[in-house]
């Protein structure tokens, strides 16, 4: 349903006024609270420095030309909906172009900042995001697998075995990994993508960054708790060890290739599976693809949220 903007646009400069402020104008370049000009939509001046700023100095709105009714709208449907609105749905909502919308919402995606540090235990998995290949009609996967090599055994059997592995190839390089991390205790979701080719040294790297503490600490009292698969990138958490060669973490291993589903403590990563399982919904259902180059700003919006 459409809303008419017109209802709220004139008390849109008052709304941001007092969300910025809650009453106090502040200098943003010195603190000072001696200003003038303290009406809402004026041009606010510094008593001390002199510094002139406005209601939308140092946020994302700054020198915008579209009125902000639209932007707290924006806001407002970004919040409000669990899986995100896509840029033509926002277009055809607030009334503006298709790249005008995406563009506000790139910058409300910019100003999350969505650091988690989670020391007291994790659960560690990894997901790929991107189109289904099962769906994928078959004379368009075998125009992209280039033809066997002349040298190579036209059998059935060997034939079928090498487009197998082809289309593996070709799924995994069409789709994005992402490696996340969620509290044992609470909701706390941190979500990244795996840049590196080198799945083992990016999961090493960002446990040294998430446990910075317990790693640099040469006699760590509590040895917090990962939970992870058994994937072999995340050996890497048994290499840990403190200066009296014992493991820093304690690691529970889920096997979910014997259809183990639980660590023999009972630890499980079926919470981190069903945030995975929202998120290709996000992928699928509202936005259908994103790039590769702006996915990081996709991930911080749905662990925000």
């Amino acid at each position: 349903m459409k809303v008419n903007l017109s209802t709220i646009a004139t008390n849109a400069p008052s709304i941001f006024h007092r969300l910025r402020w809650n009453g106090v104008v502040a200098c943003p370049e010195c603190g000072s609270i001696h200003i003038y000009n303290k009406g809402a939509g004026q041009l606010h001046i510094c008593g001390d420095c002199g510094y002139r700023f406005s209601d939308t100095s140092n946020t994302i709105f700054h020198s915008t030309k579209l009125p902000l009714s639209k932007w707290l709208y924006a806001i407002y449907l970004f919040l409000e909906t669990t899986r995100g609105v896509s840029s033509y749905s926002l277009s055809r909502l607030i009334g503006v172009s298709q790249t005008t919308a995406w563009s506000m919402l790139m910058k409300i995606r910019s100003a999350i900042r969505h650091d988690i540090r989670v020391p007291e235990g994790a659960i560690l998995d990894e997901v790929f995001i991107g189109s289904d290949w099962k769906r994928i009609p078959s004379f368009k996967k075998y125009s992209k697998v280039p033809p066997p090599p002349p040298h190579y055994n036209l059998s059935g059997e060997d034939l079928k075995k090498y487009y197998r592995s082809e289309f593996y190839r070709l799924a995994s390089e069409d789709k994005i990994p992402v490696l996340g991390i969620s509290s044992v205790f609470d909701r706390k979701l941190v979500l990244m993508t795996i840049d590196s080719s080198d799945r083992k040294e990016f999961v090493r790297g960002q446990i040294n960054h998430l446990f910075e503490d317990v790693v640099s600490d040469p006699f760590p009292t509590e040895h917090p708790l990962i939970v992870t698969d058994q994937g072999k990138c995340y050996s890497c958490v048994n290499e840990f060890l403190d200066n009296n060669n014992r493991r820093v973490f304690q690691h529970e291993v889920c096997r979910h290739d014997q259809n183990r589903f639980a660590s023999p403590n009972g630890f499980s990563s079926n919470r981190l599976e069903g945030s995975f399982a929202h998120l290709k919904r996000m992928w699928r259902g509202v936005y259908q693809r994103w790039s590769r180059k702006y996915n990081q700003y996709y991930l911080n919006e749905f662990a925000w949220k």
